[in-house]
């Protein structure tokens, strides 16, 4: 069972402790690593912009293709104390992060970067072409001055709106998800630092488009563990028009399985159309089809992973016993 000296407890564990440790016991699945595609980011505007149209910022959330985790340089400084060297951290520095949206023909994400840009300067404060010679008049003397101004009063930051605050952004948020709970960290105050649109050329057809934004931010605060229906913007994402527990809101249809579907003991359910899934374009469901995975008492993993967790098993005794049978195969030969 151990081997155990008087400076320490059980020092070796057997085969068995393997499950503990990687989260296969007790609180299932929580001690597994992440995965990389396991996570929403969420973009809350500050109260200087008052037009954000919720559900285009819920799409420009699901066009997030890579997002940066926050990154932290911390500064020190070496002490002489009585000729022994004390080192103190002085300051954190954050540093920037890159977020890289899908660019898709909605023009969602680049409509997102105008809106930044109309916010901060005058330059992106054109709205159709007619205003070129005026707004941005090419006369550089006075004296053939033929526009109403030099333009020189178009360009620039726009500091309009800006008299007691300046941030069109209050925070955004990262959300690491699996098993309907998350953790969360916020990125306060963030600023895009460069945008830069993507390259386009005939040689590449089988490629997408994307918009690569890199941002700064001010600070950054982690949350404790929480369930989905506790954070409003997550809901917001994820969430469908049914609603969850009492007092909860909407209730997610990510990583769960449709409610429509017929549980493991009452038969087989067949593809459906109307539930939380969305019919194809020859009006057929896209849900799974076949019997739900039973609720199992006290698991606290996702339905079904341990029907899938025995395939698995099944397909590697296979595979082992195949790789057995070409080698006796191969043993007549030598």
């Amino acid at each position: 069972a151990g081997f155990d000296t008087a400076f320490s407890d059980t020092m070796f564990y057997g085969a068995s402790e393997a499950p503990r440790v990687h989260g296969l016991t007790g609180k299932i699945w929580d001690a597994i690593p992440r995965f990389k595609n396991q996570y929403f980011v969420a973009f809350q505007y500050s109260d200087l912009y008052r037009s954000a149209d919720p559900k285009s910022m819920i799409d420009v959330t699901h066009r997030v293709k890579t997002i940066d985790a926050p990154r932290f340089d911390i500064e020190s400084e070496t002490l002489n104390q009585y000729n022994k060297p004390r080192t103190i951290m002085t300051k954190i520095n954050y540093q920037p992060i890159t977020i890289t949206f899908w660019d898709d023909r909605s023009n969602l994400t680049t409509n997102f970067w105008k809106v930044a840009y109309q916010f901060y300067f005058r330059n992106g404060q054109r709205y159709n072409d007619a205003q070129y010679p005026i707004l941005d008049s090419d006369i550089i003397n006075i004296g053939q001055q033929t526009a109403n101004t030099l333009a020189y009063e178009n360009y620039g930051y726009y500091i309009g709106n800006k008299q007691t605050k300046k941030n069109l952004f209050q925070h955004m948020s990262l959300y690491m998800v699996a098993n309907r709970v998350c953790y969360r960290m916020d990125l306060i105050n963030p600023y895009m630092q460069s945008m830069q649109h993507d390259q386009f050329s005939q040689d590449s057809p089988g490629e997408l488009a994307q918009n690569t934004v890199t941002w700064g931010y001010e600070n950054v605060v982690y949350y404790n563990r929480t369930e989905f229906i506790q954070e409003p913007a997550l809901m917001g994402i994820v969430a469908d028009a049914g609603s969850g527990p009492a007092g909860a809101g909407p209730s997610s249809t990510v990583f769960k399985w449709d409610s429509n579907h017929m549980k493991a003991d009452a038969g087989v359910a067949t593809n459906q159309v109307g539930g939380s899934y969305a019919p194809t374009a020859s009006y057929s469901g896209t849900e799974p089809i076949g019997r739900n995975p039973p609720d199992t008492p006290g698991m606290t993993g996702p339905p079904g992973r341990i029907m899938h967790l025995g395939a698995l098993i099944i397909i590697t005794q296979l595979i082992s016993a195949m790789a057995e049978i070409v080698q006796l195969n191969l043993g007549e030969f030598f």
